[in-house]
């Protein structure tokens, strides 16, 4: 293990050397995109849990935190350009390097981090170099934050914290079943039609069993669900039936349209005998 560790270190410090390299070369700013490139490149194959999934990064809740990953690696390219190129105007000292050198010292880093730790944990920052313990979460934390959004949260919100929260599936829909009020309502429902909740929960009729929704909560209902089963329509059978649907698409007109088209996409799901 420590061996390991010592190699990373070594080929992390070629990481930030390539920077650092051009800025001592004098280099122009431009070259701070193709590095920063790199820089993420590295963090997404050294720190894999911290970046969303493909699935995920798609997803409005995920930009943010996304953002703010892509914008630490390009402040960490700023830094060590900023530093050679200072440090290079305080003692005049100038690297007659070619462009690409700091770039390949920077490339090599990536290959050579991976192979020096060849299996990322989530325990494991690359930026520490030392492992921690990981904790298992209980939802506890999540429900805190959630009791602490005002009643008329967004759906982007409650969704964001929930994707934020490490705890297991089956402990987040048993703590948000016992939370009363209309946040923890509304988050039982994001909570169910999450694309990759359905998908866990398959067969239990999770979505199905908070049906019917406040009737302002309708057409978020319908409209998730239906963005569920387009992806995957073999989850119909855990949402609510067609005529389920139909009743509540005359008693709530304004969401009827989406609760309709969710009843069709249901009923084309179902099997025929």
């Amino acid at each position: 293990m420590t061996t390991r560790l010592r190699l990373l270190q070594g080929a992390t410090a070629l990481l930030y050397l390539g920077p650092l390299l051009a800025g001592l070369a004098g280099h122009g700013w431009g070259m701070a995109l193709p590095f920063a490139a790199i820089f993420v490149l590295w963090s997404i194959i050294l720190r894999p849990h911290l970046w969303p999934r493909p699935t995920e990064a798609l997803r409005a809740e995920a930009l943010v935190p996304l953002a703010s990953l892509i914008a630490t690696q390009a402040l960490l390219v700023a830094l060590c350009f900023a530093l050679g190129r200072g440090f290079g105007g305080v003692t005049n000292l100038t690297l007659a390097v070619p462009f690409w050198f700091p770039l390949a010292l920077s490339f090599l880093s990536v290959p050579l981090s991976r192979l020096a730790w060849s299996e990322p944990a989530p325990g494991f920052d690359p930026l520490l170099h030392r492992l921690t313990e990981v904790e298992p979460e209980g939802p506890q934390p999540l429900m805190t934050a959630l009791a602490r959004l005002p009643a008329t949260a967004s759906e982007l919100d409650l969704a964001a914290h929930l994707m934020a929260s490490r705890a297991d599936p089956q402990a987040v829909r048993e703590a948000l079943a016992a939370a009363p009020g209309p946040v923890a309502a509304r988050a039982r429902l994001i909570h169910a039609t999450d694309p990759d909740m359905a998908a866990f929960f398959a067969g239990t009729r999770y979505a199905a069993s908070l049906f019917p929704p406040a009737p302002e909560e309708m057409a978020l209902f319908a409209t998730r669900s239906l963005r569920v089963l387009e992806d995957d329509p073999a989850l119909a059978a855990d949402f609510p039936t067609p005529e389920a649907l139909t009743a509540a698409a005359a008693l709530v007109p304004e969401a009827a349209p989406l609760l309709q088209r969710l009843a069709g996409l249901i009923q084309d799901a179902a099997p025929t005998s």
